[in-house]
């Protein structure tokens, strides 16, 4: 059946594929890595990663000849940052004043001599050296701010804008402005969302990720909900149809007189029971809810627990069985997806409201940079004209 974290999807790329191909781990050995192509460098905490970027950033240098300009590093912090800038320029300082030393005492440096002559190798360094204020190393965010402004006209950014971490103050804020709404103008509906997420804080919270994504949603609604626990009830009548003949032996055929009748009977309504579920006579809300019971005393496991057709009874009863555990969430799911087409409806309301209230603030937080630039790279902005630009750094980026 449903389970509750597949109610409210986001709408992917459908061109993305994922696949299961055996991806082969080794060691990474900075001096031998190959420069071009892709690579995932995976490690713990302490394990090794700045050390070894440094190098990998010093055999870019020298090997490609590339400059600190055309050297893009990306982190998450400004701290992270600062550390790789400083991590690098100790590293090119020690490479230009002691090679020779290094080169007896580190394989990696031993390896890049005899790559490169000492003329050419000393004049790419003191170029690093000279222009490292200029290296492009940035969080993600500093990154794409500074491609957008340099594109401003292409890419729609306001000039002068105000830069913010988050707008999840904004969020907050448009969220209960909904909720107000909604309870003045939808008594029943609002009753139902609060009955799941009893505040804009807790809806906030579940939701924060689908509110600032651009996708489309996609809900499980109460009619697949409904055909899915109508299908598992078909089948636990086919089950009892084709298991007949073990009940009349097993269970009916071993009492006498008023009992067996009583057994006949309680096999007639629980086969009732279920074609009232499938013609759709009942309300599943109503089974849910307890307001129409399942008529379960013919598969009651006490009565068969020494019975020497115990397996069968189980194999023949494990489809009835499961209808019942089904029968005690169908109410909690059918309400749980009438509340996510609300949750659905609000989402898009909330995504548009903070829109039009950042856009009165001339505000930007970090996801509409990334959210921008990938936008602008996707409409024709040329990636290799952005990528071989001059991103001069700075201390906000």
């Amino acid at each position: 059946m449903v389970s509750q974290n597949t109610f409210l999807n986001t709408i992917a790329d459908p061109n993305t594929k994922v696949t299961s191909d055996y991806i082969q781990l080794k060691n990474l050995d900075a001096a031998t890595i190959e420069l071009n192509g892709k690579h995932l460098i995976e490690a713990s905490a302490g394990t090794g990663k700045t050390y070894n970027i440094t190098r990998i950033y010093l055999r870019l240098l020298l090997e490609r000849e590339l400059t600190v300009e055309q050297i893009l590093l990306m982190t998450f912090t400004k701290d992270a940052t600062q550390e790789l800038r400083g991590r690098i320029d100790v590293f090119i300082r020690l490479a230009l004043s002691d090679w020779d030393n290094l080169c007896e005492e580190d394989s990696y440096f031993a390896t890049l001599d005899k790559r490169i002559e000492k003329p050419q190798r000393e004049f790419l360094l003191k170029r690093a050296l000279l222009f490292l204020d200029e290296a492009a190393i940035f969080t993600i965010h500093g990154f794409c701010q500074r491609v957008l402004n340099q594109y401003a006209f292409t890419s729609g950014l306001p000039f002068n804008a105000n830069m913010a971490a988050n707008s999840s103050e904004i969020t907050l804020q448009v969220c209960q402005d909904w909720y107000r709404s909604l309870a003045k103008s939808d008594d029943e509906s609002f009753m139902l969302l609060a009955s799941f997420w009893a505040t804009p804080d807790s809806f906030v919270s579940s939701f924060s990720k689908a509110i600032g994504h651009t996708s489309v949603l996609s809900v499980v609604d109460v009619e697949s909900i409904e055909v899915e626990f109508i299908a598992l009830v078909r089948l636990a009548s086919q089950s009892l149809s084709a298991n007949s003949d073990l009940f009349e032996n097993a269970l009916i055929l071993v009492k006498k007189g008023v009992d067996q009748e009583k057994r006949r009977d309680e096999l007639l309504q629980l086969t009732a029971w279920l074609e009232s579920i499938i013609s759709k006579e009942l309300s599943l809300l109503d089974v849910g809810q307890g307001k129409v019971k399942m008529p379960d005393g013919f598969f009651d496991g006490k009565r068969f627990a020494r019975s020497t057709f115990k397996a069968d009874l189980l194999e023949a009863f494990s489809a009835v069985k499961e209808v019942k555990e089904q029968v005690k969430k169908i109410a909690t799911n059918i309400n749980k997806a009438k509340a996510y087409g609300i949750v659905k409806s609000g989402i898009y309301t909330i995504r548009q409201q903070v829109i039009e209230q950042k856009q009165a603030l001339n505000l930007l937080d970090f996801d509409d940079l990334i959210n921008t630039l990938a936008n602008c790279l996707n409409a024709g902005v040329s990636s290799d004209k952005i990528s071989n630009e001059d991103f001069a750094s700075d201390e906000n980026s």
